[in-house]
């Protein structure tokens, strides 16, 4: 008896189709922790039911479309490689040529008179789905609760990078302290006392980056003896809702910038003669940052800036030394009276024995409150790595491993078993 042949019948039409799905879906869900394109998906799906539009020539999908694209663009830096980024991006493109869509936005006519009730429904839908877009916490809520990286900058200055490293450091001149695809941060440190080597911040400036309807370009500038109550153009807000908004909380003294949409939090302080510096923002956005800038929050002060915490002491020891300064009893004993700990009470001693100007303590101070509340649940959150290269457990939303490798076993078995059918 000759062998048994079975007559297998080949891969059906849309047997391809569902296996490049498939491969996007893994290469998204390998690449997701470096990449918000789901977010915009996500924004994009929301927008379609929520206003029951078709896919089609008509000028509310176009705009829809747009708003996707848009969000897409914004995301790119972080997206580089990733599969099911790259797949959306052609196919918003495809669809855009497909409907004209960017002729018939740039020549849509003016609205159609309608009933009040049906403006005002249509305007209603649009407002919500453009909050939606804009509002961080209603594109993450089905993935649990946000983990946040903190960034910190006081006093002779001091610095506590998103990773937690903290460091004294020279880095007189102006630095940049962060820049990714939603805003740009740059700090200026001058000479703090004359005849002295102490540099502290005299100036920051803030460039909060266009992103879709959630933010126009904004820029605020703070400067010793002027914390501005709004944008360098008069504005105090921006985007839909205001997703971008200035909050002053004792002028010329206390002003916090908040990206709605993005989560991050900027709070500028101004401290007798200096300023102070502080920051929260998903850690996610950690992977939107290059491992070897020169941003000081990410990647820290270069070496050769920086002040060994064993040089540290001695230093500002020798600086007293030359008269007109503390001791290190007199700024043991002056620190105390802040209740500073830990590195905040150590920066305090080292910048009180190099200065002797108490508003470095007071700046310690302010400082140390600044973290604590950005950072409420800061014991509980997983450590947080400046090159965001950690396994996706340790990331915000990102899917198990396990749940990644199983899904690439199965793309890959239908690879095989395709090349063995055809």
């Amino acid at each position: 008896m000759g062998p048994v042949l079975y007559n297998v019948p080949g891969p059906g039409p849309g047997y391809h189709l569902l296996l490049l799905i498939l491969l996007a879906t893994t290469c998204s869900c390998l690449g997701k922790m470096s990449c918000r394109v789901d977010q915009c998906s996500l924004a994009y799906e929301t927008s379609m039911d929520s206003e029951r539009v078709p896919r089609g020539p008509s000028l509310s999908y176009c705009r829809i479309l747009q708003t996707y694209a848009e969000c897409i663009r914004a995301t790119a830096r972080g997206c580089r490689g990733n599969m099911y980024y790259h797949t959306t991006s052609t196919l918003v493109e495809a669809w855009n040529l497909e409907y004209n869509c960017s002729y018939i936005v740039i020549n849509a006519p003016p609205e159609a008179v309608g009933s009040d009730a049906d403006d005002s429904r249509r305007q209603q839908q649009h407002q919500q789905r453009e909050s939606s877009v804009c509002d961080y916490r209603r594109l993450k809520k089905h993935k649990g609760r946000t983990n946040y990286a903190y960034c910190g900058l006081f006093g002779d200055p001091h610095l506590q990078t998103f990773s937690g490293e903290q460091q004294t450091c020279r880095v007189k001149g102006a630095w940049p302290l962060l820049d990714n695809s939603h805003l740009a941060v740059q700090v200026t440190n001058d000479d703090a006392l004359p005849g002295l080597r102490a540099t502290a911040i005299t100036k920051l400036t803030v460039i909060v980056k266009r992103h879709g309807v959630c933010a126009q370009e904004k820029t605020y500038q703070a400067q010793v003896g002027s914390v501005p109550s709004s944008f360098v153009d008069g504005s105090l807000a921006s985007g839909v809702d205001g997703a971008v908004t200035v909050e002053t909380r004792a002028p010329n003294a206390y002003v916090v910038i908040r990206l709605r949409y993005a989560a991050i939090t900027v709070v500028v302080q101004r401290v007798g003669s200096y300023l102070t510096f502080a920051m929260r923002m998903p850690a996610d956005m950690l992977a939107q940052t290059s491992p070897t800038a020169l941003d000081l929050c990410v990647n820290g002060c270069p070496a050769d800036e920086r002040i060994r915490a064993s040089a540290a002491v001695p230093a500002a020891t020798a600086a007293a030394a030359g008269g007109g300064v503390l001791s290190r009893e007199d700024a043991l004993e002056m620190c105390k009276r802040y209740r500073l700990t830990g590195f905040f009470f150590d920066s305090c001693v080292f910048d009180l024995m190099a200065t002797g100007d108490v508003d470095f303590g007071a700046a310690a101070q302010v400082a140390m409150k600044s973290e604590r509340k950005l950072t409420p649940h800061r014991k509980q959150n997983v450590e947080v790595k400046a090159n965001a290269t950690a396994a996706p457990e340790a990331t915000a939303g990102a899917p198990p491993r396990g749940n990644c490798v199983n899904l690439l076993a199965v793309t890959m078995s239908m690879i095989l078993l395709a090349r063995g059918l055809t």
